[in-house]
Parts: C-alpha cells; sequence; structure tokens
C-alpha cells in the first residue's frame, strides 16, 4: 500500500540528514514507531559513523534503545527503518526484500539520490526541523 496513505499529516515531523556533505531531507512518523521516533524527537539530534555501506542501504548506529516495532523485511527506496539489534538508522537505496527484520520509522522525501555517493566512516547527522 501507499506510504502515505495510513499516515496522518500531523503525526509527520520532518528530519534533515546531513551524511558527509551530503544534505537529504525526510519524514518520520509517530505513527509507524511511536517508542523509536520518541526516542528520536527527544533527542532532537543524532549522529554516529557510517558503520556500512552496501548496495542497498547505508547504516548508522545511533545508540537508540528500543524494541522491533511493526517488523518488516520489505522495503523500497528512501526508507528510514531502525535496526534494533544494534540501535541503528538504515537509509535504503534500493526496492529490497532483506532478511533481517527491521521497523519501517518513515522516508526520505527530497536528495535520495545522494545515498550513493556516501561512504563508510562519514557521520550521519539526524536532526529533527522545527515545526514550520
Amino acid at each position: 500500500g501507499d506510504w502515505s496513505s495510513d499516515v496522518c499529516s500531523s503525526d509527520l515531523n520532518n528530519v534533515k540528514i546531513t551524511i558527509g556533505t551530503s544534505e537529504l531531507y525526510g519524514e518520520i512518523s509517530k505513527h509507524l514507531a511511536p517508542v523509536i521516533v520518541n526516542q528520536i524527537l527527544m533527542k532532537k539530534k543524532l549522529s554516529g559513523p557510517i558503520a556500512k555501506v552496501q548496495d542497498i542501504f547505508v547504516y548508522s548506529p545511533l545508540g537508540i534503545i528500543a524494541g522491533l516495532q511493526k517488523p518488516k523485511t520489505d522495503f523500497k527506496t528512501g526508507d528510514i527503518a531502525f535496526y534494533a539489534s544494534n540501535g541503528s538508522i538504515c537509509l535504503f537505496k534500493k526496492d529490497t526484500r532483506i532478511k533481517t527484520k527491521m521497523t519501517l520509522i518513515g522516508k526520505i522525501t527530497k536528495n535520495i539520490n545522494k545515498l550513493n555517493d556516501i561512504k563508510s566512516g562519514e557521520i550521519l547527522i539526524i536532526e529533527i526541523l522545527s515545526e514550520v
């Protein structure tokens, strides 16, 4: 189904994701995963090194402590997901099905193509943008 159909707009929080010199923008939704998203909202800003770059995703451990919520294994290009076992945020570079269950928390809405430029070791910063 369409990602936006089960999410009401007041529930969306805009985020800016900076990786190296690349700036991406997206939305995370409490509706998708309240416990995880609330932690990000409370901290306002999280950062960590890009630990792994694969052809399907990049991920960065951000120290978020939460269990799996609504785990799934199918993800679309631009999805922002949470990987519970090491508190990482994963950004998907292509539509994919993975063996590891993750929790969808949002999606990248602008500059998705910049995911392809990311190198291991660059710092990922995710910031909550204040309500407009």
